[in-house]
């Protein structure tokens, strides 16, 4: 493990260099106003700190996060002598004569000079958890600051040149106040959404931080955590979790793992999986995300979530506020034909706060969490977390193999669980490269357990699944069919780890087998760079000794395990 260090964020700091003007002589900058937005821990904080780090010697940040004020209870005057405050460690007090409170008739007043004052001296000046900003009565000031420093009295700016960095954690309150019937409508010139870290960035931390060196652990973390920075930064440096670092059995670990995240999770409102910290869901839509991610993850249609929950006209205007602004689910539209689509949760996050979780934390502040019946749920057993832990795992085995596969050169489409209406289930994972270069198509099958993949089934029903796409899309665009028919197909098993014997035996059976480490050696990672074989034991020493080719297989086509590797 090395030291916790900032990670990825490539594009974002590109974004915010180019509205910050970075790169531009400061003679001609001019005023800018930016919106960051993105859910609480997702490292908005973090990107703008490293940017302070770096931002040329004539541009000071001052970064200021509003307090709360339904906890401080304090008046506006301390707001702004909090900005000072702040302003004063970042070195700015001498650089110019700013407004005392004297000078101005009230607070509001005040808050807007001094803000004014910054601009006009090139700050950089960050308002964090911007969503408290209507609360305290500050988000008309903001307007009539931005107005007059993008006016610059008759020189567009010119008289301000620092920037207004407006940023927050309550999407829902941050959108809501930039609707166009709100005074800040169109005042922001740059929007930059901070969302969780991409695989390749996962994979980088975790290599780094030791983690990919037990693959079936990395894979607990990512169900768990997926890619939210602070998560994953609690995880290898916080002290809570220091004693998990030395267990060397898979099972213990994860039971020890189970009992800490529940005391995060449960004592700090921030952590909870209803997250009102985090995007404050209305009581409706909280309904429905918990419902669908409790009883069907992995899809459903809208016609078969309770009436209770909405008419279907509701249920649509909430799932697609879910997808657009929130990031939380997504459609799987059938391929091949015209049928109703299957909404699913794309954020592991949120499902495993869901779902092993869900029994322990109240869904309000001091009343049982209930299901959509009114039925109060009961404590379950730590076991019962275990194996609902591992049924998630599954379905996260997924989606990180249809990251995966995103990822890789050529891929022009890729989607996870697809299905087709004349298709008993689905296909796990699914890419195709149809562009200038090779025309490739990828079927992937995951299972949590190399033991429980089956190439006689997987290959039927890849086999089934082109048949019924073929066939449907030759009654669409004859060409189509064309091109899937001539297209190569290549066959692929997804599981944490597989062992040489597993490779080898699969390989004959004509699949790629891909596994935790060779994702990471994809992206040109070692995946355990500071691991002994001694310290740790693995899966395969934990295993017992794997019988020879013939035997595997012929297992594996009597037992015939399910497909989904849950």
């Amino acid at each position: 493990m090395t030291d916790w260090r900032f990670y990825g964020r490539a594009k974002e700091i590109a974004n915010l260099r180019n509205g910050l003007e970075f790169d531009t002589d400061p003679s001609t900058r001019r005023f800018h106003a930016l919106k960051v937005r993105g859910r609480r821990g997702v490292g908005k904080t973090e990107l703008l700190e490293y940017l302070s780090r770096r931002a040329p010697p004539e541009t000071t940040f001052v970064l200021y996060e509003l307090p709360d004020p339904a906890t401080e209870g304090t008046p506006v005057a301390a707001v702004v002598q909090g900005l000072i405050v702040a302003a004063r460690q970042a070195e700015l007090t001498n650089k110019n004569a700013m407004p005392a409170q004297q000078d101005w008739p009230n607070a509001y007043l005040w808050f807007k000079a001094y803000v004014l004052g910054l601009l006009q001296i090139g700050a950089v000046v960050v308002l964090d958890e911007f969503h408290l900003a209507r609360d305290w009565g500050l988000d008309s000031y903001v307007k009539q600051i931005i107005d007059e420093a993008s006016g610059g009295r008759g020189q567009w700016g010119k008289l301000y040149p620092g920037k207004l960095v407006l940023m927050g954690s309550h999407q829902q309150r941050i959108d809501e106040m930039f609707r166009a019937d709100k005074p800040l409508y169109g005042r922001t010139g740059t929007t930059v959404n901070v969302r969780p870290w991409c695989l390749k960035t996962i994979m980088t931390m975790a290599a780094e931080q030791g983690v990919l060196a037990t693959p079936g652990r990395f894979l607990t973390l990512w169900t768990a955590y997926d890619g939210m920075p602070r998560n994953w930064q609690r995880y290898c440096t916080g002290p809570d979790y220091r004693h998990l670092h030395e267990i060397k059995d898979d099972t213990e670990w994860r039971k020890a793992w189970l009992e800490v995240e529940y005391r995060i999770v449960t004592a700090d409102q921030r952590e909870r999986w209803d997250t009102k910290a985090w995007i404050e869901l209305p009581p409706d839509q909280r309904e429905l995300l918990v419902w669908i991610g409790h009883n069907r993850p992995k899809g459903m249609e809208l016609n078969k979530v309770p009436k209770e929950l909405g008419s279907h006209d509701k249920k649509l205007a909430i799932m697609n506020h879910l997808r657009t602004w929130l990031d939380l689910v997504d459609l799987n539209r059938p391929l091949g034909e015209q049928s109703p689509a299957k909404w699913y949760i794309t954020d592991p996050n949120t499902l495993f706060q869901i779902n092993v979780f869900r029994e322990m934390v109240h869904i309000k502040d001091d009343q049982p969490a209930v299901s959509v019946t009114g039925t109060v749920l009961k404590k379950r057993e730590d076991k019962r977390h275990l194996t609902r832990m591992e049924t998630l795992e599954g379905g996260a085995l997924e989606l990180l193999a249809g990251a995966w596969l995103a990822a890789k050169e050529g891929v022009t489409w890729t989607s996870t669980r697809a299905w087709h209406p004349d298709f008993d289930g689905d296909i796990d994972a699914i890419a195709t490269s149809m562009g200038d270069g090779p025309k490739i198509v990828w079927l992937g099958s995951c299972k949590r357990s190399e033991r429980s993949h089956s190439p006689d089934n997987a290959r039927n029903e890849q086999d089934r699944f082109m048949e019924c796409l073929l066939a449907s899309a030759g009654r669409e665009k004859e060409e189509s069919a064309e091109l899937l028919k001539n297209a190569e197909l290549k066959r692929l098993l997804f599981s944490p780890t597989f062992s040489p014997e597993f490779h080898e035996a699969f390989g004959q059976e004509g699949f790629t087998t891909v596994d935790i480490p060779a994702m990471a050696r994809s992206f040109n990672l070692e995946h355990a760079p500071h691991r002994e074989a001694h310290q740790i034991k693995s899966d395969h020493e934990a295993r017992p000794p794997v019988p020879d080719k013939d035997v595997v297989l012929k297992k594996q086509k009597n037992s015939a395990p399910p497909r989904t590797g849950i």
